[in-house]
């Protein structure tokens, strides 16, 4: 018995030690600077003097989680009752028996499946027909209403408008605003100013908030969307994240400013739709497009894709990673 003991620990521990090395081995190749900077010069020790450091991307989780909480607590005590001043309240369950006896039966499985609902419902006095509206008005509440749209675009619209302000003050004053081959010029060396340090983390707190709220808030939530948003979340972390360690902050802020502005049109747009103000939503709408067509179809592409794919690799060199961001 000692004999097979000792031979399955040592089985396990080598397994361990062989499994340990994979995963160090991926570590060095994920971190190898053939990687990140291929065959050209650089080395990570030429981002030693640079003023960005990698844990830094760590401080906006525990923001944006408190964040969450915070915009929470402001919709039920502000929004919420706001929103029922507006004649957004959600619509009544019912109070009846038999509507009480179907909601606890939810409640106890959010996935019990219709024909267990429907016979529920005529054992407690009701009849088919009516046991059907119940459960088409019972799908429609479990989605957000117009009150629930309403707070949520207008906490975006908020957040937008901000970073556009701040984000636009803080370009006007750069070189590489006007001329963007000085995002790569005497790269890696770019000492990161402070304005643009809390934009960055801003943006990044930002987005971190977003995947919480779409996991926590919205997972019970019938949005046709959520995986591609959540997606879209996750891709622009990772973005932020590379261009970060990569010190590509200049070119990482333009990216981030033109794709503010258009969404700050589109959340007023929204604003407008769920407040009922149609021929406003309109109008904005109008704007919205025109400006998404002139900032990503054509200042995106025309400056900022161009100075990434071909200035960067004229000034500095392509290496792996490029293809991967």
């Amino acid at each position: 018995i000692t004999y097979i003991c000792t031979y399955t620990v040592t089985i396990r521990a080598n397994s361990l030690i062989v499994m340990l090395s994979q995963l160090s081995a991926i570590f060095d190749s994920f971190w190898s600077p053939r990687f990140w900077f291929g065959k050209t010069n650089l080395s990570w020790t030429d981002f030693e003097a640079v003023n960005t450091s990698t844990y830094e991307l760590v401080y906006p989780i525990p923001i944006a989680i408190l964040l969450l909480i915070t915009r929470g607590l402001v919709n039920d005590f502000v929004f919420k009752k706001l929103g029922e001043a507006f004649g957004f309240n959600r619509n009544a369950r019912g109070n009846s028996a038999a509507t009480k006896e179907l909601e606890n039966l939810l409640n106890k499985d959010k996935n019990v499946n219709k024909d267990v609902i429907i016979r529920k419902a005529i054992e407690s006095g009701m009849t088919e027909r009516q046991a059907e509206r119940w459960i088409k008005r019972r799908v429609k509440q479990d989605k957000p209403t117009k009150s629930e749209k309403l707070m949520e675009t207008t906490w975006r619209a908020v957040y937008y408008a901000g970073t556009c302000w701040y984000g636009m003050s803080i370009l006007y004053k750069k070189q590489w605003l006007w001329d963007t081959r000085y995002c790569w010029y005497d790269y890696p060396h770019h000492h990161v100013e402070d304005d643009v340090r809390r934009f960055y983390m801003v943006q990044l707190t930002y987005y971190w908030f977003l995947t919480c709220s779409q996991i926590y808030g919205d997972s019970t939530k019938k949005r046709s969307d959520f995986w591609e948003m959540l997606l879209h979340h996750i891709a622009t972390i990772s973005l932020i994240c590379f261009s970060w360690v990569l010190n590509m902050v200049r070119a990482g802020m333009l990216v981030l400013v033109i794709h503010d502005i258009a969404d700050l049109l589109l959340e007023i747009a929204k604003m407008c739709k769920y407040s009922n103000y149609q021929k406003a939503c309109n109008v904005m709408f109008a704007i919205f497009v025109f400006t998404w067509i002139y900032t990503r179809l054509y200042i995106y592409p025309k400056y900022v894709v161009y100075t990434t794919v071909y200035e960067s690799a004229e000034i500095v060199g392509i290496a792996p990673v490029y293809y991967v961001m």
